[in-house]
């Protein structure tokens, strides 16, 4: 009887989780993207931070997805909606570091049923929650990774608390709801080098080297075999062809070398 409830309840949830991806990557209505800012530090200057942060400093992500998905022709010119919702003063649990498959899943699961305990909300099919996490610049020189699941359409954002890194935490963000939304990492997870060609935003230039842009799910501009440079404005970003079609902005039939 357990074994046959268990069952049952990773039926709905397999259900539950194939009605997402449908739904927020055929993109026939336009998809809401909320952002829960959390003091991650519990510092004085996070909780300023916080306390000034405003729509309009998410806004040039709004933007760049607008622009990017008129490239591929999408007929919704403004195909998410951003919005800034109040601070969350718990913590989500964290992702374990090097951690084995099975304990990622536990982890993914316990992540889900905390949103849900947190910010259950009634349009949880295609609402994407992001919850970003500020550090103050000061005390931290180095952020913790952050993550995007499309199974829940969640992810943690890991951020400076500082108006200079607002470009860095924009692409940040960027780069983690594409995630939600089913595109992949294009960069060695070892060297952080984008990998060629698919995290490349021009791989067919000569010469190849060094780039101008940088593809986002790539994050960084190569400028050598080995070296990059992170983007300095949405400018020189794109979002490339592999990384459309995985979040279905170009026909799945379409193959791409």
């Amino acid at each position: 009887m357990r074994v046959f409830i268990l069952l049952i309840i990773l039926m709905l949830v397999w259900s539950h989780t194939q009605k997402q991806q449908r739904l927020t990557t055929t993109w026939n209505t336009q998809l809401d993207v909320v952002l829960y800012p959390i003091n991650a530090d519990d510092s004085v200057a996070t909780t300023k931070h916080i306390d000034g942060f405003e729509d309009q400093h998410i806004e040039p992500v709004t933007r760049f997805i607008s622009r990017q998905s008129q490239v591929y022709k999408l007929w919704n010119d403004k195909p998410v909606k951003i919005t800034l919702d109040k601070s969350i003063t718990e913590k989500p649990p964290l992702p374990p570091a090097n951690g084995s498959i099975l304990k990622t899943m536990l982890w993914s699961l316990k992540f889900r049923w905390w949103s849900n305990q947190h910010k259950a909300d009634d349009d949880h099919l295609t609402r994407i929650r992001l919850y970003v996490m500020f550090y103050d610049p000061k005390d931290f020189n180095r952020l913790p990774h952050s993550t995007g699941l499309q199974k829940g359409l969640l992810g943690i954002v890991h951020a400076f608390a500082d108006k200079s890194y607002n470009t860095q935490n924009n692409v940040i963000t960027v780069h983690e709801l594409l995630h939600t939304l089913g595109a992949t990492d294009k960069y060695d997870l070892q060297s952080g080098q984008p990998v060629f060609p698919h995290g490349y935003a021009d791989p067919e230039i000569t010469p190849l080297l060094p780039q101008k842009r940088a593809e986002i799910m790539g994050g960084r501009i190569p400028v050598t075999k080995t070296k990059s440079d992170m983007p300095d404005s949405f400018a020189s970003i794109i979002i490339g062809e592999l990384t459309a079609k995985e979040i279905g902005w170009i026909d799945q039939s379409i193959v791409i070398y």
